[in-house]
């Protein structure tokens, strides 16, 4: 009895060394190959931040591109479908994720999807300008008080900073 304590103390000890050494979460690990990660994180969305963009994302995120059903009307990771999946779909007005995830491997990961979670590949159903638009709408959600009634850009002729005031 004294030597299956000591093992499983040992075991649970060694966990939480482990667990408390990761510097990152586990959900803000790498979602794209290791061989790739480094090219497709120096990819930068060729799309300027303008009002005309991000009305177009706007309209991609919660039709054609049926973003809302599971990332919610607000990016909050509550839509309809988030009910479905084991892991909730990500939360767009975290401001921690958008510090961790660069334009390339967001473009990736919509493109490809993400194995181990409910995230399809849509590189069928969206082309590649209409996720980088996409991804232009969803930086804003953090900018935005929540929750958020209309969710309509304002325009504005110069390019937006979606973190602007951020923090």
């Amino acid at each position: 009895m004294k030597h299956t304590y000591i093992l499983f103390s040992s075991i649970t000890l060694l966990w939480v060394s482990l667990v408390s050494c990761s510097s990152t979460p586990s959900f803000i690990h790498p979602k794209v190959p290791m061989g790739q990660l480094e090219d497709i994180r120096s990819i930068a969305n060729p799309l300027p931040r303008t009002y005309t963009v991000i009305a177009d994302g706007k309209t991609l995120y919660e039709g054609k591109g049926i973003c809302a059903r599971c990332h919610g009307l607000y990016g909050d990771g509550k839509g309809t479908a988030a009910k479905n999946f084991h892991m909730l779909p990500r939360n767009f007005k975290n401001h921690h994720f958008w510090t961790k995830r660069k334009e390339g491997e967001l473009f990736w990961i919509v493109k490809n999807g993400s194995p181990g979670t409910g995230m399809l590949e849509f590189q069928s159903l969206l082309t590649d300008q209409e996720i980088w638009k996409i991804l232009r709408y969803t930086e804003t959600f953090p900018s935005r008080s929540y929750p958020s009634d209309h969710i309509t850009p304002t325009p504005q002729p110069e390019l937006i900073n979606p973190l602007q005031g951020a923090y």
